[in-house]
């Protein structure tokens, strides 16, 4: 009984204290070697930007070895814990024993002082704005040009609003960096370079890249470009080559022209918007709307987030392969939406004809208004396909799946006047066709045009 005890006792205080201290450990020694290898050039540091920034020369000698140091040291330490406890062995001597308890615990130590001599830098961070300013007829098309051979900033922004009574536009410059002193400003803003240039064929190219990174904590050095232009304005964003907007962040609000967008990694939000035509292709990149109206909506995501709120649309073609697509409060005439191996949510919308193709991934749409002229068809391989429809209505339905699970909420033999059409086809996942009752029955956004609601045919 009491060896039972024991041993409950010690595989208690393996989860709950030795493991998280060996996963730290192990963490903490994988950290200082990878920092090792990034100062030997021997590892790759793309895409761990922050990483490189955090220290740089001798600070960043002292935290490779420190966290190296700390790490194999707790490592041992624990791991003895570990066998004292489970095999009444031990890996380590008592006068090693000490040896190892200093050296980690002095490890320990020098690495948060680093941390403070580091945050106290970022005190006083240097903010550095600069002004230009172009024609409109000048700017054709904006181009995102972060060179991927080189340091890029850890945040990147591209903010680009319309406003009404702008007759040029303006490009505000904005850089906020950490430094000792105001005495370092000088030098410091020499190795945080930025790209703000117009080229004869209209384009404004947009970037920067860090040439000689100092060492930093929080907060990482920024760089934003504020865009004003007059609302009408066309945008015609993209990249000069794949990987030149992996750390930026674009943002598009209060516009009326024609938006167009070829990016490869940015971050895409649009908000406020009353465009004629809307065309998103990212590979990687989210992309969230919100609260716009637009004629023809074109959206493609290879495998980042789609996620569209509160709006009106007479066409729109959603596309993913890995990412979700979360749509809400849309109003449109027709939407087709398609996705390879992931969902797709269509909730709280009023659509006329919506199309959706999935391969493994579930699909769930709930539509709150629907007539007699409503045509909703879901195709999916292998995932389920619900439909949530109002109460009060008769739906007409086609449906094809080798699932035994097919769920019909509408089932009655009192027939109403509203007869929405239903195609839903799944070969492997089930088929649920669910009631929305009023009470529970959302209401869409008042805000929104109201002609923008499928009217009856």
């Amino acid at each position: 009984m009491v060896f039972i005890s024991r041993l409950i006792l010690n595989i208690l205080k393996f989860f709950v204290l030795y493991l998280p201290c060996l996963i730290l450990s192990i963490s903490l020694a994988t950290n200082g070697i990878y920092k090792i290898m990034l100062i030997a050039g021997l590892a790759d540091w793309r895409g761990k930007e922050p990483f490189v920034m955090m220290f740089q020369g001798i600070p960043g000698l002292l935290y490779a070895a420190a966290t190296l140091i700390s790490g194999l040291g707790f490592l041992i330490l624990t791991s003895r814990k570990v066998l004292i406890d489970f095999l009444n062995s031990s890996i380590a001597e008592k006068t090693w024993l000490r040896r190892i308890r200093l050296f980690s615990w002095g490890s320990l130590f020098l690495l948060l002082v680093l941390f403070f001599i580091s945050l106290t830098r970022n005190n006083n961070p240097l903010t550095d704005v600069q002004e230009l300013a172009f024609q409109p007829s000048q700017i054709r098309r904006i181009i995102l040009d972060f060179p991927d051979d080189r340091i890029h900033y850890n945040q990147a922004k591209v903010k680009i609003h319309g406003k009404p009574d702008v007759e040029e536009v303006k490009v505000l410059v904005k850089r906020q960096i950490g430094i000792w002193s105001q005495v370092d400003k000088a030098s410091t803003l020499q190795n945080y370079n930025y790209k703000c240039e117009h080229t004869s064929s209209s384009h404004l190219v947009l970037g920067g890249f860090i040439s000689n990174p100092d060492w930093h904590f929080f907060p990482y050095p920024e760089l934003e470009f504020e865009i004003i232009v007059p609302e009408k304005q066309m945008i015609d964003l993209s990249v000069l080559e794949a990987w030149s907007d992996q750390k930026v962040k674009t943002e598009l609000q209060n516009l009326q022209g024609p938006i167009k967008a070829d990016l490869s990694h940015a971050k895409v939000s649009i908000k406020n918007l009353n465009s004629p035509e809307i065309a998103i292709k990212t590979i990687k990149g989210n992309v969230t709307l919100e609260s716009f109206s637009t004629k023809k909506l074109q959206i493609c995501s290879e495998s980042g987030l789609i996620k569209a709120s509160q709006f009106s649309v007479e066409n729109a073609d959603f596309s993913s392969i890995d990412g979700k697509i979360e749509i809400s409060g849309m109003i449109a005439e027709s939407a087709s939406l398609s996705n390879y191996r992931n969902d797709i949510l269509v909730d709280k919308s009023a659509i006329n004809n919506i199309k959706t193709i999935n391969r493994s991934g579930g699909t769930k749409i709930m539509s709150i208004a629907v007539t007699s002229a409503t045509n909703i068809k879901a195709e999916s391989e292998t995932g389920q396909i619900w439909v949530y429809l109002p109460s009060d209505v008769s739906p007409v339905l086609e449906l094809n799946s080798n699932y035994s699970i097919t769920e019909n909420q509408f089932d009655s033999q009192f027939k109403l006047p509203i007869t929405p059409y239903l195609q839903l086809k799944s070969s492997k996942g089930s088929l649920r066709i669910k009631k929305l009752h009023k009470k529970n029955q959302p209401h869409l956004n008042p805000s929104l045009p109201a002609e923008a609601l499928p009217n009856p045919r």
